[in-house]
């Protein structure tokens, strides 16, 4: 079994699949383990969540001790990108930038 990069998206079919007499349409976002993936394998809502999480904790990091705040930051920005890094290894080069514009400015 091949794996479905953006390389392949163009062979992956979009028919409807039956099932146990039921239709079943292809979705083109699934979340497992709390990781979104797209059809494009592009990541895009995952990477958007991250900078989502960055920005919401913004001013609330200011006003903790350095410590504290580089604890909240790895908890839910850094954790959040290496908890997939394996599916993130094949990316776009976009994709890996937009990560790294994260992490910059994680730090």
């Amino acid at each position: 079994m091949r794996c479905a990069t953006s390389r392949h998206h163009g062979q992956l079919s979009t028919a409807l699949i039956e099932f146990c007499g039921e239709k079943i349409h292809p979705e083109t976002l699934v979340r497992n383990l709390s990781v979104i993936v797209d059809s494009a394998m592009a990541f895009k809502l995952h990477i958007s969540s991250c900078f989502y999480q960055l920005r919401r904790m913004n001013c609330s990091v200011k006003l903790l001790p350095f410590d504290i705040a580089r604890t909240v930051v790895n908890s839910f920005v850094i954790n959040r990108i290496d908890y997939c890094n394996s599916l993130l290894a094949n990316s776009s080069q976009h994709a890996l930038n937009q990560l790294q514009q994260v992490m910059n400015a994680a730090t």
